[in-house]
């Protein structure tokens, strides 16, 4: 079944992606996404008694438990940054949605303990991760179409591959972050002011963020000829319900299976398994640069043989090696490594590509709207719950249910690669032309 989309002729008239500043301004801000991403990760098990008050996993779990509630403020932003993204220019939401995060960033940096204002830390946690939120449920979306509709058609996949490629990154900076800190300061001091180091840094890096991206012009291509009121977009929703049914299980995979196997996984060792911090911390930043540097290679290999068939590839083997490799990972960091570097590579293959090819599902009038709204209500119900969900599991059913959970999204995954498909292969095209 194709979904009929795809990039008419008008929306490959914008500027080439090329130059050190565009390629900076594009993957700055997403990097520093995924850095505040990898940051809270590798920082959580240091702040979160800090912040809750409680001890162990209790507070580990309402740490958890906070950074699911930050993704409540994605599908806003998704809807708000995605109508100003098609109303008034991708490049004008790209700014507004860096600017978000780092005010979060610089906000936790500064957050007092439960020892002085009791409660109210937790609350003001839980108001800064919304804010953040609201900001990266535009920020990914605006990228991806943004990338999408300039890209040179015959290198899709290489440029698609520099948004999780640069996510990556920031990830491998929060954690190696995270890590160092964790080698070389004492324990009281990375409870007491050591993790503020990372989100003061992430907010002080996506200020220069916000300043690289007023260096991106709007194609004139992406500026429509007359903006569409909010029902319009609204409407666009629902005409196109069956392009974002498919997006919603595409994304569901992906999305549950990375932050399952690249957000918690160092967390859980240390608090579950009993692992040093130090150690979970540089085994988790091992696998993810493994991953990393294999993302590019995954996008080379989409433009030559078709994008589909890679993301395919790819989620065939996490839903056939969740439940395997999730029955591997105990003992040290080795195994903590190799249990995460055999999850992330596959999972790579799918994010390589996944921008441009869920892009093409739908018209440009209201898309980047449209993927804005789909992808944040999925991230927040699915993605942002994850990580808790995987502690809850363990702590109540067990981690083979977990596992299944995660095969079983990776398999419906499968099942909208299978039956729906964009209007055309951009690789095949250019091939033959």
């Amino acid at each position: 079944m194709t979904v009929e989309a795809g990039f008419p002729a008008a929306d490959r008239r914008g500027p080439t992606l090329t130059g050190w500043r565009r390629v900076a301004a594009l993957g700055a801000g997403n990097a520093l996404e995924w850095f505040d991403w990898g940051v809270y990760s590798a920082m959580l098990p240091f702040f979160a008694t800090y912040v809750f008050g409680g001890a162990g996993a209790d507070s580990l779990l309402a740490g958890l438990a906070v950074f699911a509630a930050g993704y409540i403020a994605r599908p806003l932003g998704g809807l708000v940054f995605g109508m100003i993204a098609d109303r008034r220019g991708r490049t004008i939401a790209l700014a507004l949605t860096i600017a978000c995060v780092a005010g979060g960033c610089l906000g936790v940096a500064f957050l007092p303990g439960h020892e002085q204002v009791g409660h109210l830390a937790g609350v003001l946690l839980l108001a800064l991760r919304v804010v953040q939120g609201f900001g990266q449920g535009g920020e990914l979306p605006s990228l991806q179409v943004y990338i999408a509709e300039n890209a040179p058609p015959r290198h899709l996949g290489r440029w698609s591959s520099l948004i999780y490629t640069s996510g990556n990154a920031g990830v491998i900076g929060g954690m190696t972050l995270g890590a160092a800190m964790a080698t070389l300061l004492p324990p009281d001091d990375l409870r007491s002011w050591g993790w503020r180091v990372p989100f003061l840094l992430g907010g002080l890096l996506g200020l220069a963020a916000v300043g690289l991206r007023a260096y991106l012009r709007e194609p004139a291509a992406a500026e429509p000829a007359r903006p569409l009121p909010l029902r319009d977009h609204l409407r666009a929703l629902v005409a196109h319900r069956r392009a974002l049914l498919a997006i919603s299980a595409l994304v569901a995979g992906s999305t549950v299976a990375i932050y399952a196997w690249g957000n918690s996984a160092s967390a859980f060792a240390i608090t579950f398994g009993g692992m040093s911090r130090s150690e979970a911390l540089w085994a988790a930043v091992a696998a993810y640069a493994t991953g990393a540097v294999l993302i590019p290679l995954w996008g080379e290999v989409a433009d030559r043989v078709g994008h589909r068939r890679v993301m395919l590839a790819g989620a065939i083997v996490v839903a056939v090696g969740s439940l395997p490799v999730s029955r591997a990972l105990s003992g040290g960091p080795v195994n903590l490594y190799l249990c995460m570097a055999a999850m992330l590579i596959p999972i790579g293959a799918i994010l390589s590509v996944e921008p441009v090819y869920i892009a093409r599902l739908v018209p440009p009038g209201s898309r980047t709207t449209a993927i804005g709204v789909t992808y944040s209500i999925v991230a927040a119900v699915l993605g942002g719950t994850a990580p808790y969900l995987r502690a809850w599991f363990h702590v109540h059913l067990g981690d083979d249910a977990f596992a299944v959970y995660v095969t079983a999204l990776a398999v419906l995954s499968v099942i909208a690669l299978v039956l729906v498909r964009p209007p055309e292969e951009p690789s095949r095209r250019d091939a033959a032309s």
